[in-house]
């Protein structure tokens, strides 16, 4: 899959979640790490696949009908980033980060990379110009 950044510079096509990697994830070590990482408990048959934000989304995203109303491609785009919204986006994401001292590359790929906003909107903003 090509690189796909959603409105808030998730890399969906890197997420675990996403419907073009959800059917080879490990779903025992993702319910694992999101305990591990996040302190967030889920069954390996609750997790649902994604189609990312330009396919549907997450129904009480606030930045998708932002970017919209804005007609910009993503939040790195915006005149006003970063805005509010932006910066509750990246609290809520990293203020469930629990201890990540024995991360491992593997787990950096799975849980922290796609989600590393600021990073993908920099690689995105450099490929533009």
């Amino acid at each position: 899959m090509a690189e796909y950044l959603a409105f808030c510079g998730i890399r969906c096509d890197l997420c675990a979640l996403h419907v073009s990697n959800f059917k080879t994830i490990d779903r025992e070590k993702f319910c694992w790490g999101m305990k591990r990482y996040f302190d967030f408990e889920i069954s390996p048959n609750d997790i649902k696949s994604c189609k990312g934000c330009l396919e549907g989304g997450e129904k009480d995203c606030k930045i998708k009908p932002c970017s919209i109303s804005k007609n910009i491609k993503n939040c790195s785009l915006c005149s006003d980033y970063p805005c509010e919204l932006m910066k509750e986006q990246l609290t809520r994401i990293y203020s469930k980060v629990k201890d990540v001292s024995s991360l491992t590359p593997e787990d950096y790929n799975m849980f922290f990379r796609p989600y590393e906003s600021e990073k993908n909107f920099k690689a995105f903003q450099q490929n533009i110009r």
